[in-house]
């Protein structure tokens, strides 16, 4: 199934990649620089850039000021409302700032509990399902962190390069909380876990419908 569903999405993915190959000599993986010193941020060091950053946490919307440089940071608030600032005040800033929190902690549970899973050695064995998305996992962060230290631009860090591990994530987190022998438990995981999440999309979405940009 992997082969035949690869037979049909590389040729309409990747033809013009190999028609700009055979006809200008250009590289597989050529991307155009443009050199925009707004969005630059290669004068931050990659620990910096990888590392999160308390005080950019602290920001509700993407600036693009050179300042905003932390990757994780980035994802946390690009995730939430793309790349723009809402001019918000009152109960609607409230709900912004209440939203990034919520997804800094819906973040971090995620990170977690997709290591824990695909860690999890013996539940890998005979699981194709699992191996192909840990596969996907590894290439989709791979290529995302490859592109940042390529590319050092505020544009490079958008949340919808790595959409993919959203939904792995989640897959994990299924896995994670079914695993548990306790059903009480187990059941309260997923519920609490999925009002979080819920209660973060219904927020951002409140405020990019409502706030003027």
């Amino acid at each position: 199934m992997t082969v035949l569903f690869s037979f049909i999405s590389l040729p309409i993915g990747l033809w013009f990649q190999i028609r700009n190959l055979i006809l200008f000599k250009q590289p597989l993986l050529y991307i155009w620089d443009t050199k925009n010193q707004y969005l630059y941020v290669g004068n931050f060091n990659l620990v910096e850039r990888f590392l999160p950053s308390i005080k950019e946490i602290g920001e509700t919307y993407i600036r693009f000021d050179n300042k905003d440089h932390s990757i994780i940071s980035f994802i946390i608030r690009c995730s939430l409302f793309g790349e723009y600032s809402y001019q918000t005040s009152g109960l609607l800033y409230m709900f912004a700032r209440l939203a990034v929190i919520l997804n800094s902690f819906v973040v971090s549970l995620l990170v977690i509990i997709t290591l824990l899973d695909f860690f999890n050695l013996k539940k890998l064995k005979n699981n194709i399902w699992k191996i192909s998305l840990l596969i996907l996992f590894i290439l989709n962060t791979a290529s995302y962190i490859l592109m940042n230290i390529k590319l050092p631009y505020g544009c490079s860090m958008d949340f919808r390069y790595i959409v993919p591990l959203l939904f792995i994530s989640l897959y994990c987190l299924v896995n994670v909380s079914e695993s548990i022998k306790n059903k009480t438990i187990s059941d309260l995981i997923r519920y609490v876990s999925f009002m979080i999440i819920f209660i973060t999309f219904i927020l951002s979405n409140i405020v990019i419908f409502f706030s003027p940009i």
